[in-house]
């Protein structure tokens, strides 16, 4: 696999901004909308667009040559953030990304 290189912070506010706007008009288009299941999936979407804002937010901060001590207090930040939403949701489905241990490994966090 290739090694794709970091954005620059244009691209990643660029990129950020289109998703900030489809979440907005999915979240208001979510109260017509009546059947359960796609009111969850919606609820999912939301989830995993939450989740890629943030990393985006820690790729900005990277490609602006933030100081390493502010990405890492990003990176706790997504996992304290994802630990919230580790519970079950409505349906019994658990919250889960690929990669979330991983990230725990790296930043030297203990499971919880």
């Amino acid at each position: 696999m290739r090694n794709i290189g970091l954005k620059s912070v244009a691209e990643i506010t660029q990129v950020r901004q289109k998703l900030e706007g489809a979440v907005s008009d999915l979240w208001t288009a979510r109260s017509s909308v009546s059947d359960k299941a796609i009111q969850h999936n919606i609820d999912l979407f939301q989830f995993t667009a939450e989740y890629a804002m943030r990393d985006m937010d820690i790729q900005k901060s990277r490609a602006a040559r933030v100081p390493n001590a502010d990405i890492l207090r990003q990176l706790r930040d997504l996992v304290d953030w994802l630990d919230k939403h580790k519970t079950q949701d409505g349906n019994g489905t658990y919250w889960s990304l690929w990669g979330f241990d991983g990230i725990r490994t790296i930043m030297g966090i203990p499971a919880q």
